[in-house]
């Protein structure tokens, strides 16, 4: 689609034909045709200094015009698509709203950090293929995300109306929009039978109290949906609750809240080994273990973490082998087999940014007892990298 027809979706606009500025007399200032308080008006309201001469312009309208006419009762604003905003922008159709505005501005800014930011990946993700000593899970899966296509970063193309996505797609915002949540999904499932850690993290640009919740869920959940109150998703809110498939759990005071700062670890084990009917189908279990600034959080209840009997009924021998001193904080979510897990996050307020840390080179807080993982198995990253290496007991 050529850049006229794209800014005639946005506002209706025309092809300029011919432009002349008309001479002023000598000795007389620009915009001396003008009333000093427009004058001061256009200075007041434009972002660079803008000639004040005037001039004669000729144009060509299109009577094919893809945007119908002012004069039209279909020219309403709430036809024109909102996200469009952000790529191409008019006089008429420039956004209100401060925050609106100010992504719009950075445009140039965000173009310059999505291309670093998507080298860099790419270029990690080359020296995943290329390190033939490496860990063979992450040569294994370097070599798929590169066949595919795809990078550990969220997922444009799963992401609800008003989120916006810099930063190469690592950095999640909500502009203002008419939905109550809204959700992104990443483009990368987590590994099974393999123990996956990711994290996020929290800023923003004043004094906020976030309103959020981060998990997993699988694609079959709608992405104006909070996370964790669809089935087969778990999330964590800002509030320090446990939200697994609509069912809350409250969380030991003082572990489970976060803010901007914070830093969310997940770590999951999605044991796709050992499946089990149910009447909704073929299930297997994921495991999910939460930590909130290098603490594992644990809940009030008992009965909702997994225990002896669940992990010897429904878990791989080597999960069983390895479960001591993990499922204390571990939840147990129910998926079905042929379902993927992605990492999920649900904003609900505005001027927050969610940073994902799906590398282990972006990773903070590792260790073994920070993350709640066991001891003597192998910690992935979304992408394959390795977070912590097995530990052979002597």
């Amino acid at each position: 689609m050529s850049l006229e027809k794209k800014l005639d979706i946005v506002n209706r606009t025309a092809k300029l034909i011919a432009y002349k500025e008309k001479s002023v007399r000598k000795g007389s200032k620009s915009g001396a045709h003008i009333s000093k308080y427009r004058v001061e008006r256009v200075r007041r309201m434009m972002h660079y200094e803008v000639p004040l001469k005037p001039f004669q312009a000729t144009v060509q309208v299109d009577p094919n015009s893809i945007c119908p006419l002012p004069e039209s009762k279909e020219s309403s604003p709430s036809l024109v698509d909102f996200r469009s905003i952000f790529n191409l922008c008019t006089p008429q159709s420039f956004p209100p709203t401060p925050i609106s505005r100010a992504c719009v501005m950075s445009r140039t800014t965000q173009i310059s950090d999505d291309v670093l930011f998507l080298a860099r990946d790419h270029l990690r993700l080359d020296e995943q293929v290329r390190a033939f000593d490496s860990d063979e899970t992450t040569r294994l899966t370097a070599e798929f995300l590169k066949s595919q296509a795809r990078l550990a970063v969220l997922n444009g193309c799963a992401a609800a109306e008003g989120i916006i996505l810099t930063c190469g797609h690592h950095c999640a915002s909500k502009i203002n929009t008419s939905q109550l949540y809204s959700s992104v999904r990443a483009m990368v499932p987590v590994l099974r039978n393999r123990f996956v850690f990711f994290q996020f993290s929290l800023t923003a640009r004043e004094s906020v109290v976030p309103s959020l919740s981060l998990g997993l869920s699988t694609q079959d959940m709608p992405l104006n949906t909070l996370v964790g109150t669809w089935a087969h998703s778990i999330g964590l809110s800002s509030l320090g609750q446990i939200l697994l498939a609509s069912r809350w759990y409250s969380c030991v005071a003082g572990r489970g809240d976060y803010g901007v700062g914070g830093i969310v670890g997940i770590l999951v084990y999605l044991d796709g080994s050992a499946s089990y009917h149910t009447w909704d189908g073929e299930m297997v279990t994921a495991y999910i273990t939460y930590s909130v600034n290098g603490q594992p959080i644990k809940t009030t209840k008992r009965d909702n973490s997994i225990d002896d009997r669940i992990i010897s009924e429904n878990s791989s021998n080597e999960f069983h082998l390895l479960s001591e001193g993990f499922s204390a904080s571990t939840m147990a979510l129910s998926v079905p087999r042929d379902r993927d897990l992605f990492p999920t996050l649900t904003l609900h307020s505005p001027n927050i940014q969610v940073f994902c840390r799906f590398c282990a080179s972006d990773m903070v807080h590792i260790t073994r007892e920070k993350i709640g993982a066991p001891p003597e198995v192998t910690v992935y990253a979304l992408d394959g990298s390795v977070v912590l290496p097995r530990q052979i007991s002597s």
